[in-house]
Order: structure tokens, then C-alpha cells, then sequence
């Protein structure tokens, strides 16, 4: 189960925490010795009066937030979170540590979820720490400008839910994983299916829809990605949520999975449309899958919609997403089986795709920057 605090409990970091909503901050980063700072999309400033927390108020947030769960060190478990006495002194917790750090989340009543990432370098314990909503966004208000279009018809299937692979790509921050959890409660109140989470950590909680609503934690409840999706084959679901597929066999899995036609929603770490469909490419070659040309026609099946994002912030609108998207075509589709992707940069460049939903960052900033809502350098750096 994922902790739920009050706000005083946190006596410091609390003081923290309202400082972020005051200042809209996205992002808390804590290291210990050095001042706070607060975030917002990228760019950091010390809080101000300054905040220096030491390593023992470091341990105490951490064993206040961490969730009780398993970890398995070798053949013996050990029980971490609230019961744990010494932060420092957890052989397995420096263990995680040392493989790459822990990352877990948690909720501040009233004040929303906060995904953690803690990881100890030469510097010491550090805490990056994003602020979620404490609910899930409307999909509509996620579409305010109207640029995912394409998505929302999609999504407004009628009777049977349509199989295959919804994919957002882009930095972390962009707003990934707010966007597909809108779109999967939009579906969530429109079916009667079963809808199976897969995430590392869990960040958005699902509240009662329509559709049962099952959410599993990599490292909790089921050992990895592929694992996980194997498990999902056998209990019937309609849609399924996985999160950011980094590996080879991650990939694999679940353009396999998509191919047998369930609906599937993941995230990948890529900066727009053409170099999402390049790195999914190279993802078949020498795998088990067999040769490329197999390999195209399985995502030239598979794909529904890729969703590239970026993320600014406006007084007034608040964040905006900036998408590219692609919703492939029979043309498309084609061109992807053969690896004509240089034609498909073309297309995309000459707009000549456009009437199905599919749209260029160059068209969404272009409309952004005539709505007076980005600038012309902030319109440039989008476009890179």
C-alpha cells in the first residue's frame, strides 16, 4: 500500500512542501547538506529562508514515506518503511542504493502524490522528488487546445475496446505518465472490462470507475515488466498499462502483447515521433522475434497512435502539453513494414498526414506561439 501522510507529520519537509504549491513548483531536490531547491520544469532555485537538511532528517523522511514492502537480498527478505529503524544502517536498502537507487511514492493529504527517487553519491543521500496531482486529470483538460484529437476519437470506441499500442514518448517531466492515466479513466468509465496497471513505482491512484481497476508495482508485486505482462495474458484484460520500457525484451514483450490485440498503453524515453519509431526498429534485430522484416510488420500492426510531449508552463493556463502525433494510416503502416522511415519524416514534414489526427510539434508551436501563449525563442526550442 502506497503511505498516505498528513502535513504535519513531515515537521521540515512540510515547510517544503508548501512551499512548492505556493510557488507551483514541480520538483523538490534535496541533498543532504546542501539548501533545497524547488523546481519548476528544469530550472531550480534554493528555497528561500534557506532549508539545509542533515543526513538524520534525510533517514527519518525516508523511513516516514517509504512504503513497507519485501526486498529481496539474495534468499533473505527483509521488511523496510515505517518499521525501519535506521535508514543508514540497512544493509538491503544500500544495496538498492548502489544498483541504482530506490524510487517509491507517496501521498500528502490535500497536497497530492509525490513520486521519489533516492539515490547516495559521492555528495551523499539525495531526493528528487516530483509533485503529482492528488487526482487525475480530466482528459479533456488535458486537451484543452485540442491537439490530441486523433487520441480522443480513438478513444471513443463504442462497443468493443480496438487492440494495439498507444505510445507517449519524451524526457522526464513531460508529462508522460498524467496524460495516459487521463486517458485510461476516460476508458475506465466507459467499459465493464478489467484494466491491469503495471508501474515502478505506482504514481497516479485509479479511484471506482465503470471498469475494475487493478494496479500492480514492479519489485512489489510482480518481479518485471515482462513477468508482468505474461501474468496479464491469463487474466482476460482489456486494457493494459505498462510503464516506461527501457530493454530489449521489455520492447519485445510488449509489441507482442499489443500484436495479440489488447489494448496497451507504455512510455518510452525518446524526444519526438521519428526517433520513437527508429529506436522500437532496432529493438527487433537479432532479438527472438526473428528477422527485421517480421519484426516491421509487427508494429506496422501493432501501432495505433505514438504521442510525443513536452511541457511548459503558462500564468493563466497553467501546463500545457506540446504533442507531436502520429496515428498511422494504411500508407503508414506500410512504409513502416518496409522501414521507409525517411518518407515517413517526409510526410510528416509536408503535413500531408494531418486529416487523421496526426500532428507535427511545428504545427502545435506555430498555433501556440499565434495564440500569444509561446514565445518565438520558446517556440524554437521546442522544435529541436
Amino acid at each position: 500500500m502506497s503511505i498516505e501522510l498528513n502535513i504535519k507529520e513531515l515537521k521540515w519537509f512540510g515547510d517544503i512542501v508548501q512551499k512548492a504549491k505556493e510557488k507551483f513548483a514541480t520538483d523538490i531536490d534535496i541533498l543532504e547538506g546542501k539548501p533545497v531547491r524547488l523546481g519548476l520544469l528544469k530550472s531550480y532555485t534554493p528555497i528561500e529562508p534557506i532549508i539545509v537538511p542533515s543526513r538524520e532528517q534525510l533517514d527519518e523522511l525516508v523511513s516516514m514515506t517509504l512504503p513497507a514492502m519485501p526486498i529481496v537480498s539474495g534468499m533473505q527478505k527483509e521488511t523496510v518503511g515505517r518499521r525501519m529503524v535506521n535508514f543508514q544502517s540497512e544493509t538491503s536498502m544500500y544495496s538498492r542504493l548502489r544498483s541504482g537507487g530506490v524510487e517509491y511514492c507517496f501521498s500528502i493529504q490535500d497536497f497530492g502524490r509525490f513520486r521519489v527517487s533516492c539515490t547516495k553519491s559521492e555528495e551523499g543521500l539525495g531526493l528528487s522528488i516530483r509533485k503529482l496531482p492528488y487526482y487525475i486529470p480530466a482528459f479533456d483538460d488535458m486537451n484543452a487546445f485540442g491537439y490530441l484529437k486523433g487520441i480522443k476519437e480513438f478513444l471513443n470506441f463504442h462497443t468493443r475496446v480496438p487492440g494495439g499500442l498507444i505510445l507517449h514518448a519524451g524526457i522526464t517531466g513531460s508529462g508522460k505518465t498524467t496524460l495516459i492515466s487521463s486517458e485510461v479513466d476516460f476508458i475506465a468509465t466507459k467499459i465493464d472490462g478489467k484494466i491491469l496497471t503495471y508501474e515502478n513505482p505506482i504514481e497516479y491512484k485509479y479511484t471506482f470507475r465503470k471498469a475494475s481497476i487493478r494496479q500492480y508495482e514492479v519489485g512489489r508485486h510482480v518481479d518485471s515488466y515482462v513477468s508482468a505482462l505474461r501474468m496479464a495474458l491469463r487474466n482476460d484484460p482489456s486494457v493494459i498499462v505498462l510503464g516506461e520500457v527501457r530493454t530489449k525484451d521489455e520492447v519485445q514483450a510488449m509489441i507482442d502483447t499489443a500484436v495479440r490485440g489488447h489494448l496497451l498503453f507504455s512510455t518510452l524515453h525518446t524526444s519526438n515521433v521519428m526517433n520513437t519509431l527508429r529506436f522500437l526498429d532496432g529493438m527487433g534485430e537479432g532479438g527472438v522475434v526473428g528477422e527485421s522484416s517480421s519484426w516491421r510488420q509487427m508494429l506496422a500492426y501493432s501501432i495505433q497512435a505514438i504521442v510525443s510531449q513536452k511541457l511548459i508552463y503558462r500564468e493563466g493556463y497553467g501546463f500545457v502539453i506540446v504533442p507531436e502525433v502520429l496515428i498511422p494510416d494504411n500508407v503508414v503502416r506500410q512504409k513502416i513494414a518496409e522501414g521507409q522511415y525517411l518518407e515517413i519524416q517526409n510526410m510528416l514534414a509536408q503535413n500531408t498526414l494531418r486529416g487523421n489526427g496526426t500532428i507535427t510539434f511545428a504545427e502545435v508551436t506555430q498555433d501556440l506561439f499565434s495564440k500569444k501563449i509561446c514565445t518565438l525563442r520558446e517556440t524554437a526550442e521546442l522544435n529541436r
